[in-house]
């Protein structure tokens, strides 16, 4: 019966391409979830390394904020403590306004 030998024959070449097409197909997966992982854990390090520079600029930068607001204020009162103590002549002002809306 040469023609079921034949046909045994033709089953073993398809099962043995099925077992290939299977293997290539998870060795297809396994280098794709391989190469995910890996480009995944270049992201990371460009986020990381690029947060870490932004944080440290808006770290620089607030420090330097805060210095010129206390420069500011610093300013601000000395300023305003040179400026002559205004008792008698503002109560006088206060009183020309009060009249003048009368």
């Amino acid at each position: 019966m040469p023609s079921r030998d034949i046909l045994d024959r033709l089953l073993d070449v398809e099962k043995k391409a099925e077992e290939i097409v299977a293997s290539a197909s998870g060795e297809a997966d396994s280098r794709i979830a391989e190469a995910k992982a890996q480009l995944e854990a270049r992201v990371k390090t460009v986020i990381d390394s690029e947060l870490a520079r932004l944080e440290a600029g808006l770290d620089r930068d607030m420090a330097e904020s805060d210095d010129r607001l206390r420069q500011e204020l610093s300013d601000f009162r000395t300023r305003l403590e040179a400026l002559p103590s205004g008792g008698p002549a503002f109560d006088r002002i206060c009183a020309d306004f009060l009249d003048s809306r009368s």
